[in-house]
């Protein structure tokens, strides 16, 4: 997963949208007690989060991995991914194709 876009919420809440389309709240409060974390207990500084990519960081020095975002974050939106739509609908083609082929062989 890759983090496209990060957004600091009042309540110490991040609005993450992902590569696969998902789009999600993560809750950065119980991380604030840490000693990384606790200069972003001041929302000027936890507003200032920055997207690498493949993990945010703040100035502090505070970061978070996309793999622990997605891990923890509530989906709030989600778009299907095609490639694996088309996949599905292919696999789903073929079994049909060989019970009819079975069918037909009846």
């Amino acid at each position: 997963m890759i983090i496209e876009q990060v957004e600091a919420l009042n309540n110490y809440s991040l609005r993450i949208k992902t590569s696969d389309g998902n789009v999600g709240i993560f809750n950065i409060k119980p991380f604030l007690d840490y000693e990384a974390f606790r200069p972003l207990k001041e929302l000027t500084e936890f507003r200032k989060v920055k997207n690498g990519g493949y993990f945010i960081e703040w100035e502090c020095g505070a970061d978070l991995s996309a793999d622990t975002l997605e891990a923890k974050m509530k989906i709030i939106e989600s778009t299907e991914n095609p490639v694996l739509h088309l996949h599905e609908k292919k696999s789903d083609e073929s079994k049909n194709n060989g019970r009819n082929a079975h069918a037909d062989g009846l």
